[in-house]
């Protein structure tokens, strides 16, 4: 863990050197590092600070690190690794290994040490504001807000981290493998692997917290971190513990707020937080651009890199022949590409040296193909993510009907031919989770959604290509013990305290 923390002066050189108004302290781009007992006197002075959380989201680790770019990049292998997202060819070479499975699985990775101080460099952003929020010099508003930030940046980063790096959460188990380090407080000691069960325990009670603390405060951008937001991962949390009733508890109370995408924004592409669903992302501009290692510059239609281009993401051909023809999502993947209008294509901007192949999506499009500066803005929650963890709750928790109604809810905005579903059980269950595939595709979901589930990884008897792809077949977590990701060597030789678990 020492090697994380010595780069807590990655913290504070993440601040904005125009510090002459809170309210625009995401506006600018530009950042020095300034002395810790400036940054962290003042509330004025620790939003800054806490901008520099706000940038690690989505920040490229350097040059040479196209697939290190925030929690973009880790969405990435969520959908590479799995089922549902097929990758058409392997291009120039980047995600192939983690398809294959051959790059969590080993501690040497770049992967597993990238994934691991990610959240680790979040967790000690968070720890190191917390340990002297209370001393600012500030109102209690701005004081409450900050912490509740924080707390919930430190929990949904051990979260995250225990997914990856964990055995799946078991409800009415003791949960009691050992994970990764739990760190409650700045220390730059190395510390021992917790329990699932305490590492959920600290996230579900920083995440109740910071709810609370941000009760009745507004945030001026949305890669600021709401109540909504914190409310959100709440709600994912609580699915993945298969604590039902907080699931659609919180899920609806975040629901609410926002409205469902027409068809025709549904369309637009996926890059621009004005979007209607938009609860959580961040905006990118040409100065923070990430160019080659943007989450457009992989799964995108039509952004100009030898990536995209010779290498579409396609969606799983099993899956897309479970959407209904009335369902207006089943026109964001080409099934006959070759077939489509050049109107359509010059409308996408894509380039003779695109390749076209059937199944190809194109619900990601950049937002200006000419440019590998503009590839997007990047979304982290929508709105449509807690009507599905509302329903998947409400049926598990045998609540059938009421289930089936926020169901329809959804679907029925998407396809003019849903009915009222009539399923009950795990039917039901099946019919909410099949739901999700098709409305979150590609946003980062599958390969966690499959392990919280008990599933196996299938890509069998699909357009998935063993040559590409490497493995079609993984069996369910609960067998696998390659549903974990190792801890990195590089944290294997810095943190003796590892080695007594």
């Amino acid at each position: 863990m020492n090697k994380i923390y010595i780069k807590i002066a990655s913290i504070l050189l993440l601040i904005v050197t125009c510090v002459s108004c809170a309210d625009d302290y995401l506006e600018t781009s530009p950042s020095n590092s300034y002395s810790e007992d400036v940054v962290l006197s003042t509330t004025t002075n620790a939003y800054y600070t806490l901008n520099g959380i706000h940038s690690l989201i989505y920040d490229r680790r350097d040059d040479d690190s196209q697939d290190e770019a925030g929690q973009s990049s880790n969405n990435l292998f969520c959908e590479f690794a799995a089922d549902d997202v097929v990758l058409s060819s392997e291009g120039n070479g980047w995600w192939i290994y983690d398809s294959k499975w051959e790059s969590h699985t080993l501690e040497t990775s770049s992967l597993t040490d990238y994934v691991y101080d990610f959240y680790y460099d979040i967790i000690a952003n968070a720890n190191k504001i917390l340990s002297v929020v209370d001393d600012l010099d500030g109102t209690e508003s701005e004081i409450n807000d900050i912490k509740g930030q924080c707390l919930t940046y430190r929990a949904y980063a051990h979260f995250m981290l225990v997914q990856f790096y964990g055995e799946r959460y078991v409800n009415g188990a003791d949960n009691s493998s050992r994970a990764v380090p739990l760190l409650k407080e700045y220390t730059t000691e190395g510390q021992p692997k917790a329990t699932v069960a305490e590492i959920y325990t600290q996230v579900t009670s920083d995440l109740d917290d910071a709810i609370t603390l941000l009760e009745g405060i507004s945030q001026d951008h949305i890669s600021n971190i709401s109540q909504d937001i914190a409310k959100g991962i709440r709600a994912r949390v609580a699915l993945v513990m298969q604590d039902w009733s907080t699931a659609y508890e919180y899920a609806a109370e975040v629901k609410v707020n926002y409205s469902l995408m027409g068809e025709a924004e549904y369309k637009s592409g996926f890059n621009d937080i004005e979007g209607t669903e938009w609860i959580w992302g961040s905006e990118i501009n040409e100065e923070q651009s990430r160019y080659y290692a943007s989450f457009a510059a992989y799964i995108s239609c039509n952004f100009n890199s030898t990536n995209v281009r010779t290498n579409p993401k396609l969606i799983n051909n099993l899956l897309y022949d479970q959407i209904s023809d009335t369902d207006y999502r089943k026109d964001l993947w080409l099934e006959d590409a070759e077939s489509y209008s050049d109107s359509l294509i010059d409308n996408l901007g894509l380039r003779t040296s695109h390749s076209l192949v059937d199944y190809m999506n194109i619900k990601f499009q950049a937002d200006d193909p000419t440019s590998t500066a503009l590839a997007g803005d990047e979304v982290y929650m929508r709105v449509s993510e807690m009507y599905l963890i509302e329903a998947e709750a409400l049926a598990n928790a045998g609540q059938d009907a009421n289930a089936a109604a926020v169901l329809y809810d959804l679907v029925s905005k998407r396809d003019s031919g849903y009915s009222l579903s009539t399923n009950t059980g795990q039917d039901l269950i099946d019919e909410i989770l099949l739901q999700r595939r098709i409305e979150l595709w590609g946003e980062g979901f599958r390969w966690l959604d499959l392990k919280r589930n008990d599933l196996a990884m299938d890509r069998q008897n699909s357009n998935h290509n063993i040559a590409v792809c490497g493995t079609l077949y993984e069996d369910a977590p609960s067998v696998n013990s390659d549903w974990q990701f190792l801890i990195p060597q590089t944290e294997l030789d810095t943190n003796d305290n590892l080695e007594n678990y």
